[in-house]
């Protein structure tokens, strides 16, 4: 036989041994797999490591949701971020909605959507710092955001904080963004401020049965945007976008299915399939604004 091809039946013959090395290793830990039920010590022991990616989870909703501390707050916000979501996955309707108040610019916007596996919802409030560039408010500007996410009739999350960003994503989830609603309540320092955020939003189209204001309060009720979308969130590549995510939750629910906690599904992952595990955790705490 020539030496190239014993020097290729070698290679050949490493590779197949530590491809069975690897196997048995994680048949092994899948065997040796103990769930932990959402342990006080599994929870506060996975907030620490989500802790830096700006992240937290709740067991009591079982869904995923942003720090106000987070390292998101030093990047503000651009029109770019909308545009080039789709390349990590994500794909939503976005409402940006934009007043002015106090000699400030100011900018309330809404995304509802698939982040990766993630079925989730944001709101944002930002203050223009240039043109076309939006700063995240300081804690002095900061307003009191409570929402809650509709998938159909079924409710997916209840959010509700003073801050500058207001999230939630459930993992696992997939949901076309338009099948998605949102009742948001936003209370302002003031009547006034309250009046003109109220006051741009019939101008952009909402109706008063999809919008209503008390005290210095504003309701929404978000089905569909009103602004004109990203066309990146409209074109091919978000459609290609949105059916990786589909295969990829259907993947994650078939795999994880004898797992009943979201952290040991995760944990599960990990072991079983470290590809997606590697996408899941990309997706929820890295490609978020």
């Amino acid at each position: 036989m020539e030496p190239k091809f014993i020097l290729l039946f070698v290679i050949l013959s490493c590779i197949i041994v530590l491809l069975l090395v690897r196997y048995l290793i994680i048949r092994k830990r899948i065997k040796n797999f103990q769930p932990k039920y959402h342990s006080k010590e599994q929870v506060e022991s996975f907030n620490d490591l989500l802790r830096a990616a700006g992240f937290a989870y709740d067991p009591r909703q079982n869904i995923f949701y942003s720090l106000q501390d987070c390292w998101q707050r030093k990047f503000g916000y651009r029109e770019l971020f909308d545009e080039m979501s789709p390349t990590f996955s994500m794909v939503f309707q976005c409402e940006p909605i934009v007043f002015q108040y106090e000699e400030k610019q100011w900018m309330i916007e809404i995304w509802k959507g698939q982040y990766g596996i993630n079925t989730g919802a944001e709101v944002g409030v930002y203050i223009a710092d240039g043109e076309n560039t939006y700063r995240c408010a300081n804690n002095n500007e900061e307003l009191y955001v409570r929402f809650h996410l509709w998938k159909g009739k079924k409710l997916l999350a209840s959010r509700e904080q003073k801050g500058w960003w207001t999230t939630s994503f459930s993992l696992g989830e997939y949901t076309i963004p338009k099948r998605l609603s949102m009742t948001i309540d936003i209370s302002f320092p003031d009547f006034e401020m309250g009046e003109v955020f109220f006051n741009e939003l019939l101008k952009m189209g909402y109706s008063r049965s999809c919008v209503c204001i008390y005290g210095s309060t504003v309701r929404i009720k978000f089905e569909h945007p009103f602004s004109k979308q990203p066309s990146s969130q409209t074109g091919c590549f978000a459609k290609v976008a949105m059916l990786m995510n589909r295969i990829n939750c259907a993947l994650f629910r078939y795999l994880t299915r004898k797992q009943i906690c979201t952290l040991d599904k995760i944990e599960y992952i990990k072991i079983r399939l470290p590809i997606l595990y590697h996408f899941m955790t990309k997706v929820i705490f890295a490609g978020v604004k």
